[in-house]
């Protein structure tokens, strides 16, 4: 395992994918690229496992699809693999990772304004899509979180001034939308 280390991914020129890397009190290097030309079309979505130095990647990729990439430290990066196919993804991803089952878990927003997620365990096919939010529940997915000893998740998603939240018992159907409106007449 690597300590003191920090990994961030970016959308590079061109639409690629590059990563930049630090051990703690050095600078920063990279650009390394990930993805070529033409393969992110937004903000990726990164886990690390410290334990492993185990790497896992998503992004929006060409015609709305969704693409993932994983490495394993000092290793080159591995990908595309198509997740999503095209017209899958309108949203940058988000991702998360149960350290103590290799879980994956991503959730994207769907043409329609809902609210998609695919799964995997790492080293298997990834599944999916599995519908988690109705049409016009997500303009933009604000996050996830995983309760590694329960193992429960939680998605929180946006549209208009709406501010929605979905949970699951991994393995289970999706809850919510719960919503809060707390955010009208806000900016």
């Amino acid at each position: 395992p690597t300590s003191n280390f920090a990994l961030a991914l970016a959308q590079g020129p061109r639409h690629s994918l590059n990563a930049y890397w630090d051990t703690l009190g050095k600078n920063w290097l990279g650009p390394a690229p990930v993805g070529g030309a033409g393969s992110t079309y937004s903000t990726p979505a990164l886990v690390l496992d410290p334990s492993t130095n185990f790497a896992l990647s998503l992004v929006q990729g060409p015609h709305h699809s969704l693409s993932a990439y994983w490495d394993t430290l000092g290793q080159n990066w591995l990908g595309p693999t198509p997740v999503g196919s095209a017209g899958s993804t309108y949203s940058a991803p988000s991702l998360i990772l149960n350290l103590s089952t290799n879980f994956a878990l991503v959730s994207v927003r769907t043409a329609q304004n809902g609210l998609s997620t695919y799964w995997t365990t790492i080293g298997q096919q990834w599944n999916g899509p599995g519908p988690v939010g109705d049409i016009a529940t997500t303009s933009r997915v604000v996050g996830m979180a995983i309760n590694e000893s329960l193992d429960w998740a939680v998605a929180v998603t946006k549209i208009r001034k709406n501010v929605n939240v979905f949970w699951t018992t991994i393995g289970q159907s999706w809850s919510g939308p719960a919503r809060d409106n707390s955010l009208r007449g806000n900016r």
